[in-house]
């Protein structure tokens, strides 16, 4: 599936449009008092003001890169003055069974930003890495209470498949394929590789390239959580 819509929400809309924009130099799609909206490869990627009573808003969200450019990646990240996020005293993170190496970084709204070179997806590229090389979101984190109704509730409705021999009901859940993923996984739980503990916050994402829930349904309003699924299908009738 591919994600070409994420809108996210945040209390810290200004830094986050001179980070992306001016420090990253994502391409600025448009913006209005309230929200700004990023060109990430075909994804638009909106980032939305609101302030909930709780804790601030904070997702995880990756980016696919270019397969053969996570070096470039870390480089250019550096010369940047971000700071990547380690694991086992490791800044780029092997994820052998996802065939996949991987970045991470805290944006001003602590958001836990990933960048996934996935050697699937077969997409080398000869240019010099930069934010226009970005491919798209690949993934988004969903927090829910239980896992196992929430996944069968998206499976009926949307057609996707765990993904990975490591995904389960109970504890991590990945869905989807490497082109774009939905990460399941339980409340009270830190975000890989931090210490920030993971939360439910509202989100709508937009995809593509499944079939059609029953009936025709192309939006999912999560009951009892503040995320919205929207699909539009590109499998024929």
């Amino acid at each position: 599936m591919k994600i070409t819509r994420l809108e996210l929400y945040t209390d810290k809309v200004q830094d986050l449009k001179i980070f992306y924009v001016m420090v990253l130099g994502f391409e600025l799609y448009n913006e209005t008092e309230s929200d700004f909206t990023i060109k990430a490869g075909y994804t638009l990627l909106t980032f939305r003001w609101g302030n909930p009573a709780q804790a601030p808003p904070s997702y995880h969200f990756a980016f696919n890169i270019p397969e053969n450019q996570i070096e470039e990646a870390r480089r250019w990240l550096y010369s940047r003055s971000i700071p990547l996020l380690r694991s086992n005293d490791k800044d780029v993170i092997d994820f052998p069974n996802w065939n996949a190496e991987a970045l991470y970084f805290l944006d001003p709204a602590d958001n836990i930003v990933e960048f996934i070179a996935r050697r699937d997806l077969e997409n080398t590229s000869s240019i010099t890495f930069n934010a226009q090389s970005i491919i798209s979101v690949s993934e988004i984190g969903l927090p829910v209470p239980e896992i196992e109704p929430f996944y069968q509730q998206l499976k009926e409705r949307f057609d996707l498949p765990l993904y990975s021999h490591i995904a389960n009901l109970s504890k991590f859940c990945p869905t989807g394929d490497p082109e774009g993923l939905f990460i399941i996984v339980p409340l009270d739980r830190a975000w890989f590789p931090t210490k920030l503990m993971n939360g439910v916050h509202p989100l709508v994402v937009t995809i593509e390239g499944i079939q059609e829930g029953p009936k025709g349904e192309n939006t999912w309003v999560v009951e009892d959580l503040p995320y919205v699924v929207k699909s539009v299908s590109t499998a024929g009738e």
